[in-house]
């Protein structure tokens, strides 16, 4: 198995339908948490979502007597031959990812299996073309296998699609993260300059 992680500069968020599954309640009653101050969280500017960090769920199920095991990471599982270019992807977008997050590339069933054992939390697997018999056994258990071919388009899925920030994200639109939430923000990425002449 081969562990990708990110710099990690934003502390693990969920969304009202994560909390709903962690906490085994209703989606609303989280929103109606969230709405009257019980379990602090935020909204996304622009929109109607809402996120909660993982240190004020912890504190929630604290203080509601809730018993619930909150994933401090975001994790991702690719099965799949841990070729280099997939390698390169998954290091390239992890290395500019903030919120706490990790990919694993695993190279056998077995070996997601353990993995996910271990984890109890997968937020997502992305299965390689041949693999794609393991499918359903990931639906069973709750978890979204989605079959790729070519397994490296599965990186620019978890990119686009999992709502992961970016330094990009934090330099152009700091409004879209929370201050309260940040850590140690990282230094804007250098911009190249040319010397006149």
């Amino acid at each position: 198995m081969t562990t990708f992680e990110s710099i990690g500069n934003l502390p693990r968020t969920f969304t009202t339908g994560d909390a709903a599954r962690i906490f085994r309640i209703s989606q609303r009653e989280i929103i109606r948490s969230i709405d009257s101050g019980m379990l602090k969280g935020y909204h996304i500017p622009g929109s109607h979502h809402r996120r909660v960090p993982a240190n004020e769920m912890e504190k929630f199920a604290l203080a509601y007597g809730l018993d619930a095991i909150i994933p401090r990471d975001r994790v991702f599982m690719i099965l799949a031959k841990a070729s280099d270019e997939l390698k390169a992807r998954v290091q390239a977008l992890m290395a500019t990812t903030l919120d706490a997050s990790k990919i694993h590339i695993v190279s056998s069933s077995f070996e997601a299996g353990l993995q996910y054992a271990a984890k109890s939390w997968v937020d997502q697997i992305f299965i390689d073309q041949q693999e794609r018999s393991v499918a359903p056994f990931w639906k069973e258990h709750g978890i979204a296998g989605k079959v790729m071919d070519p397994i490296e388009a599965s990186v620019k899925e978890i990119r686009d699609n999992s709502g992961l920030l970016s330094i990009k994200d934090l330099c152009e639109g700091a409004n879209t993260v929370p201050a309260a939430f940040l850590r140690n923000p990282p230094e804007p990425p250098m911009k190249e300059t040319r010397k006149a002449g």
